[in-house]
């Protein structure tokens, strides 16, 4: 099974990036031509743009390529926070792999996938990765395909 999340990422990479350019206009041009005389819409806007920031953050989405076709299980992901860099990959060879979590954090508003691998020192725990971008009908597909309860 392969989940690919480029087009979303990319479209909302671009949306997130093109909110900052947008506010940042509209504020510089407000305040060039004082549309308001109390700056109450420049807080309005302001307190709009804070929440959206807090929203991404707190979401943290991340691109996602799940494939489980083949010997092994692999994983990429990248985040889509701006100035954040790193690509990154998972790959567990089937053999190996123990179980999956899907974890819900921050009162569930953020899911987090948590995957178990055989070592030879017993099951070690691989980093949680965001799979929020992930709508349920993939979620469920994943859950399957992972065999989590």
């Amino acid at each position: 099974m392969v989940i690919d999340k480029k087009e979303i990422s990319t479209s909302l990479k671009f949306i997130i990036m093109l909110s900052f350019l947008v506010y940042a206009a509209i504020l510089v041009a407000s305040l060039v031509m004082r549309w308001s005389k109390t700056h109450l819409f420049e807080m309005c806007l302001t307190a709009i743009f804070v929440l959206w920031v807090i929203f991404i953050l707190l979401k943290n989405f991340n691109y996602i390529l799940y494939n489980s076709d083949g010997p092994k299980l692999t994983i990429r992901y990248t985040s889509l926070l701006p100035l954040s860099s790193g690509n990154f990959s998972v790959e567990i060879p089937k053999k190996d792999f123990v179980k999956a979590e899907i974890v819900n954090s921050i009162f569930g508003f953020r899911k987090n996938l948590v995957l178990y691998i055989r070592t030879p020192q017993g099951v070690a725990k691989y980093p949680k990765i965001n799979i929020s971008i992930l709508k349920k009908e993939e979620i469920i597909k994943l859950r399957k395909d992972l065999n989590i309860e």
